[in-house]
């Protein structure tokens, strides 16, 4: 991540239905670390249509979230191995 836009994006993102992960990749003095931030995604009525994020979820969005940080981890978890074999 050369350049100061790329370091402003996550290094990947999980999206499953209305549930988003963004994982972040931080290089430190002990190596990369990731970090996952969950959000859900909504169109706000009120705002002309914009799209808006906010951590509360309903039963039904629990599921999503699950599935969504899963997946997220996978991709960490290579990530992690990748890196351990280089």
């Amino acid at each position: 991540m050369a350049n100061g836009s790329a370091k402003n994006r996550p290094a990947h993102t999980v999206r499953v239905g209305h549930c988003k992960v963004a994982v972040w990749m931080n290089e430190t003095k002990n190596g990369v670390m990731y970090s996952a931030v969950p959000v859900r995604i909504y169109r706000d009525e009120s705002d002309d249509g914009k799209w808006q994020e906010t951590h509360s979820l309903s039963g039904t969005q629990l599921l999503h979230m699950q599935k969504a940080l899963d997946l997220a981890f996978d991709w960490i978890s290579e990530q992690e191995q990748r890196q351990q074999s280089e």
